[in-house]
């Protein structure tokens, strides 16, 4: 006895790559009526049966897979049903295991993309607000090294070099007090032994 095997699931598929639009017009209008269809559509046979290289042979749920994108910029444009959505994500870090590499959907590029720029945008604000702060204080230690050095060679003429290095490395509170103390004092040394 010959028995005589028919495939329908070939022509169907090619029908599907050429009239995907009509078919999803016809079949899923809500859903066509959100993809972008200036975009185009791709199928995506290969990655399919990379998902369902260990999947038994008979009937599937699922064996045609297509690309889209949508009005509002998601890519994948059909949810799967509940049962297969954990079996998707399984199967999904099983090849990112066996392949060494992560799977990123658009969305999660997206998102990463945008933590990244406010991340750098905050970093660069404190960077230079602290920047500001520190440039001030240290500007304003300065002016303090500034004018105890012009008041003390108005006093008391050229400054030995270790009381220069002394104003160097000095605090701004050991500037402040040798500031005021400079209109009291009768001698220089008098100044830094405070």
């Amino acid at each position: 006895m010959n028995i005589v095997t028919t495939d329908f699931d070939t022509p169907w598929k090619n029908i599907l790559d050429r009239y995907f639009q009509a078919f999803m017009t016809l079949c899923h209008p809500i859903a066509a009526q959100q993809i972008e269809w200036s975009k185009g559509y791709e199928s995506l046979d290969k990655e399919l049966n990379t998902l369902s290289k260990n999947a038994e042979i008979g009937n599937r749920l699922l064996d045609k897979l297509m690309k889209v994108w949508r009005l509002d910029g998601i890519d994948w444009v059909l949810a799967l049903p509940k049962p297969l959505e954990l079996e998707y994500l399984l199967e999904i870090e099983k090849i990112e295991e066996e392949k060494h590499m992560a799977y990123i959907t658009s969305a999660e590029r997206i998102g990463i993309e945008k933590g990244l720029q406010q991340g750098l945008e905050q970093g660069l604000e404190q960077g230079l607000e602290q920047g500001l702060k520190q440039g001030r204080k240290q500007g304003l230690k300065q002016g303090e090294q500034a004018a105890l050095t012009h008041l003390l060679e108005c006093k008391f003429g050229q400054i030995p070099m270790r009381y220069r290095t002394q104003i160097n490395q000095a605090t701004t509170q050991e500037l402040l007090k040798w500031i005021a103390a400079v209109l009291k004092a009768r001698s220089i040394e008098k100044i830094f032994s405070l």
